[in-house]
């Protein structure tokens, strides 16, 4: 069966000016974990919107925006009066043990060779139990509609994708240099809220990188694998070639971020992060018994009409296919998916398009099942 090509209308033009709202930095390549020697040159988000129109531009021309806990909603109310009884619920909840049930342990190697070293709360569990985070979703829709710039998105339901709890939680006892991690990969959802329950200290920011994709294929190296080589192999030959955006994640703030397209990952939080940075009244809040919650976000998912129609493909070729082993052995799936997608004979955008999709629910759900 033939598709119909899928046009991503919000797609990101390749280094759009984005001066009026990144200011230009440089900072040590081993602080976006990547093991060179030297200086990165970096993007950060520092713009504030007044008003949704002008989020709405900074989304546009950015696929990010940061709004702040003054920033006001659609409902009238500010950012700050939205998360933060949210943000306070969830932390008196963590400190008298009531998420210890709901939080997994991860620390494994993902399938592009990137580590994931934190604990989650998967969407199933945030249904069943956190509804006060469901409520605040609902709540910021209409101004997620508004900022998107397209009023047919909805909250995502997807089993593996849908809002989960990300938290990274560190150990009094541990050693200064072990750390908590979120690996390089992008996500099926396109349109994400990150709202950010606390953030300890230097690291844990999001960070995009803008034309990886497009790179790798200039060198033929396989985008979906060994992320850490290809991006050093880019920098040796090609460094002018991507862009690294970074967008800092603090307390009861907003970032929202199209998170479909460009690959990206959380800066790795050490202990000594934590524990250097950490105030007395802080320590009481993000206490629970011997560990102390270091950073702690809600990622809220979002779908466009786009997103929705290319799922749809996606999940048509994984029934007819049996891609059983995209969970134990990557090499082995990625070679039966290029399988697939030959013999369904995809338009290239469209292919590209369900070719993530495929590999991303693959990746969600190694993480939050």
């Amino acid at each position: 069966m033939k598709y119909a090509i899928i046009k991503n209308m919000s797609k990101q033009k390749s280094f759009t000016v984005i001066d009026k709202y990144y200011s230009q930095d440089s900072i040590l390549a081993k602080d976006l974990d990547i093991d060179i020697a030297g200086e990165i040159k970096i993007w950060r988000l520092d713009y504030k919107p007044s008003s949704l129109t002008e989020a709405h531009e900074c989304y546009k021309k950015c696929g990010a925006v940061l709004l702040n806990k003054d920033f006001v909603l659609s409902n009238n109310k500010t950012v700050s009066e939205e998360t933060g009884p949210v943000r306070n619920r969830l932390l008196k909840r963590w400190r008298q043990g009531q998420l210890d049930n709901l939080t997994k342990t991860k620390d494994y190697i993902a399938y592009n060779h990137t580590e994931r070293h934190m604990r989650t709360i998967a969407y199933q569990d945030v249904c069943e139990n956190l509804s006060e985070i469901i409520s605040l979703q609902k709540d910021l829709l209409p101004s997620i509609k508004i900022i998107a710039g397209d009023n047919q998105t909805e909250i995502s339901t997807d089993n593996d994708e849908g809002t989960v709890v990300n938290l990274q939680v560190f150990s009094q006892s541990a050693e200064a240099s072990s750390k908590q991690q979120h690996g390089a990969h992008s996500d099926r959802v396109d349109t994400t809220a990150v709202v950010t329950i606390e953030n300890i200290g230097p690291h844990g920011e999001l960070v995009f990188i803008d034309n990886y994709a497009q790179s790798c294929a200039a060198l033929n190296l396989e985008q979906h694998e060994y992320f850490n080589e290809n991006l050093i192999k880019i920098l040796k030959l090609q460094p002018q070639a991507i862009r690294f955006r970074v967008h800092s994640t603090t307390a009861g703030s907003i970032v929202i971020v199209r998170t479909d397209k460009d690959i990206h990952f959380i800066t790795s939080k050490k202990s000594a992060d934590v524990f250097s940075n950490i105030t007395t009244e802080q320590k009481y809040q993000l206490q629970n018994k011997s560990q102390i919650l270091g950073r702690g976000i809600i990622n809220m998912a979002f779908e466009t009409e786009h997103c929705r129609k290319v799922d749809r493909i996606s999940k048509e070729i994984e029934s007819k296919y049996d891609f059983s082993e995209a969970h134990t052995d990557y090499k082995g799936f990625f070679a039966k998916l290029d399988q697939a997608l030959r013999e369904t004979g995809l338009e290239k955008e469209t292919e590209e398009a369900v070719k993530s999709a495929i590999i991303t629910r693959v990746s969600a759900h190694d993480l939050y099942s």
